[in-house]
């Protein structure tokens, strides 16, 4: 009986197995685009340049602000293995003193933590920008990288690894279409205050930004209270929604 039933499903395969065999593979080729794009389409800016199919999930930050991980510095195709090797030291430093030299302050982070995680940033994208006769030997690639570490460039590296949650401007949509602005991003932090939850409103640096520290994710939510002066001939029967603008870290965050 068995012998019957493998020269059945042999010559079901021969017959007709490779047929789905064949239109099994066409259909996940087809299909491998599409899955490409749903899941880009849900990446971040930085997650785009990586290699990775599927964008991260956001995870629970106990604390904020906090120093996002260092990413690891790409070799550029235009350097070789064993000058990328030396200059990347000399790079590091370079983007590490510069980045300690324009820390804000008032981060509020660990500096050395956010240095590394800056000059990282530095390294990955200004190497990149690097002719590629720099690459010649590692003092020329180290004096090049140089030349690039500019004051712009540096804050925009902080600002990218500096995770923080700050509070953009209020505004209330209509019905109809109209946006009526509520309060600014300079005056959000003398309207706004906490009323329970382990978190602080102040402002850094020009921006409102909200400070909090949890024990566990179980922890009662931060309220902010954010009174609202609506114009006189306002029709409540025409509200539509709220719209707070945010600078958010990478943890997740829920408004009610």
């Amino acid at each position: 009986m068995s012998e019957h039933r493998a020269s059945r499903l042999r010559k079901w395969l021969v017959d007709r197995g490779w047929a789905h065999a064949v239109l099994f593979s066409g259909s996940a080729i087809f299909l491998l685009p599409f899955l490409w794009m749903v899941a880009t389409s849900m990446k971040t800016d930085e997650e785009l340049s990586d290699a990775a199919w599927l964008p991260s999930i956001p995870s629970f930050a106990a604390a904020s602000p906090y120093v996002r991980v260092a990413r690891e510095p790409h070799r550029p195709s235009d350097a070789p293995e064993a000058v990328w090797r030396e200059a990347i030291v000399r790079m590091d430093a370079s983007a590490r003193a510069a980045v300690l030299l324009g820390d804000p302050a008032d981060a509020g982070v660990d500096r050395d933590a956010l240095a590394a995680a800056a000059a990282a940033v530095l390294v990955d994208q200004l190497a990149a920008k690097m002719p590629r006769t720099a690459w010649s030997n590692s003092a020329d690639a180290g004096s090049a990288f140089t030349g690039l570490l500019t004051p712009e460039a540096v804050a925009s590296a902080i600002d990218d690894r500096l995770a923080r949650l700050e509070l953009k401007n209020l505004q209330l949509r209509t019905l109809d279409g109209h946006v009526i602005p509520l309060a600014s991003e300079p005056d959000l932090v003398a309207a706004a205050s906490v009323e329970s939850g382990a978190g602080i409103l102040a402002t850094v640096g020009g921006a409102t930004r909200l400070s909090y520290h949890f024990a566990s994710s179980s922890d009662a939510p931060v309220v902010v209270r954010i009174p609202l002066t609506l114009p006189a001939d306002f029709d409540p029967a025409s509200l539509h929604k709220l719209i707070l603008g945010l600078k958010s870290d990478d943890s997740w965050h829920r408004l009610d």
